[in-house]
């Protein structure tokens, strides 16, 4: 049902509707004019019926009284139609054909016009017939070749061909006239999905040219402002580094306390933060080479577990009897993990099970079970600097860059990572490698 309201709805395909209902509203209005011009004047209706009966006429003072059987016989093979010569009393006297019927076997399918005419005039199982009385006897002349069903068919299949002749021409012609806009489709998409390499074709009709034109330099622009913002962040990101530093250099000179450990934390987080921002930026960068290798995730992970800030931390591993290899970066791999954990650990309730490391084949899952994260903010939380305490308190999350970094060194390995809530409760981390 989608597809066929994806299909109605596509303009292409209205277009062609309209040009083909038009065609038909045409075709039929002429017709109906036709009709009825020819039903205002029925003597002129009858004008091909009058030439008909008057060269019958003719003929039949040619074949001559009494009949020449050598003469009928010509004239049937030259005019095309079959000839039958009956007495007047009724008795067949002669015929070019077998199985013709004599006239007063036609007399009831005589039409109504033949008024108009000087000889009955008629169809007989779809083949026309006109008969003339000449002293004693009566001359009918058949129709043959082609019957008028036949006839009709014909018209019926040549009108069949001529409509799909000029739909096919008039398919092809709308296609190429709207290739502009699938052009244009294409690059939305790629757009849509961060390509800013993609350039909608600039041809056709000067309408799509200036919409593709205009198209391209709109994304020309926002490829700019997003290049200057992450330019003006990385360098505010650079700057901040030195303030830091000689910030936390001050601190050691200041005796402890309670102020002193807060705003050391704080140092920390945004010392954190710059970290993530420049790591994004340099995995971004054209020049950037990573350190693909083949690993074991599973030892990877046991490393990991035994540093002393995961030493004592709950944490179950699952299916991890046997090795799992891959071909990854370990340095990318082992941040992805610990942020993973780290949001595993901040976000499970005191009361909650143990958070779950699963080797899978190909996919590593991380859980929790934890509050969850909405199914509507599921996909935005890998955005930037998203997160879904809107009032962004220091205690329910970081600066919202983590789950971001996560995506951008996970992709750039040809792998995927996904977030999705389990149905116990929590939310499941679960990464893909290429196979």
């Amino acid at each position: 049902m989608k597809k066929i309201k994806r299909i109605y709805g596509s303009l292409f395909i209205r277009i062609i509707i309209i040009f083909g209902g038009t065609a038909v509203l045409i075709n039929l209005l002429v017709f109906v004019g036709m009709r009825w011009a020819m039903d205002k004047n029925p003597v002129d209706n009858n004008f091909g019926h009058k030439n008909l009966t008057k060269y019958a006429d003719y003929l039949c003072a040619e074949i001559g009284s009494p009949p020449d059987p050598v003469e009928m016989k010509n004239i049937s093979d030259r005019i095309g139609f079959d000839i039958r010569i009956d007495r007047i009393n009724g008795e067949p006297l002669m015929s070019t054909a077998g199985g013709l019927p004599s006239f007063y076997k036609l007399q009831r399918y005589v039409w109504d016009r033949h008024k108009y005419t000087h000889y009955p005039l008629g169809r007989y199982r779809n083949r026309f017939f006109v008969s003339i009385e000449k002293l004693k006897y009566r001359y009918t002349f058949y129709s043959r070749g082609h019957t008028f069903a036949e006839v009709r068919e014909g018209i019926l299949v040549g009108l069949i061909m001529v409509m799909t002749s000029v739909f096919s021409v008039g398919w092809f012609l709308l296609r190429r006239l709207l290739s502009p806009i699938k052009g244009l489709g294409v690059a939305v998409e790629n757009l849509g999905s961060g390509d800013f390499s993609f350039q909608a074709p600039e041809k056709g009709s000067t309408e799509f040219s200036s919409l593709s034109k205009a198209f391209n330099q709109m994304k020309l622009k926002i490829s700019m402002m997003i290049q200057e913002k992450e330019q003006l962040l990385l360098d505010v990101s650079h700057e901040m580094r030195s303030p830091l530093t000689r910030m936390k250099l001050s601190l050691e000179f200041m005796e402890d306390s309670q102020i002193k450990s807060s705003i050391k934390d704080d140092l920390s987080e945004m010392e954190e933060m710059i970290s993530q921002i420049l790591e994004t930026a340099r995995i971004n960068s054209p020049w950037y080479e990573m350190d693909v290798k083949r690993i074991d995730l599973t030892e990877l992970v046991h490393q990991l577990l035994i540093e002393p800030d995961y030493k004592n931390s709950a944490v179950v591993l699952v299916n991890d009897a046997n090795p799992m290899f891959v071909e990854a970066d370990e340095r990318h791999i082992n941040t992805v993990l610990k942020n993973l954990i780290n949001n595993s650990l901040k976000y499970s309730l005191n009361q909650s099970r143990p958070i779950e490391i699963e080797f899978r084949p190909d996919q590593i899952i991380v859980r929790d079970y934890g509050d969850g994260i909405p199914e509507e903010d599921l996909n935005l939380v890998f955005e930037p600097f998203y997160r879904v305490d809107k009032s962004r308190q220091k205690k329910t999350g970081g600066f919202g860059l983590g789950l971001h970094l996560c995506q951008k060194l996970i992709e750039c390995q040809e792998g995927a990572i996904k977030l999705q809530n389990h149905r116990l409760g929590g939310i499941e981390a679960v990464i893909t490698f290429k196979s």
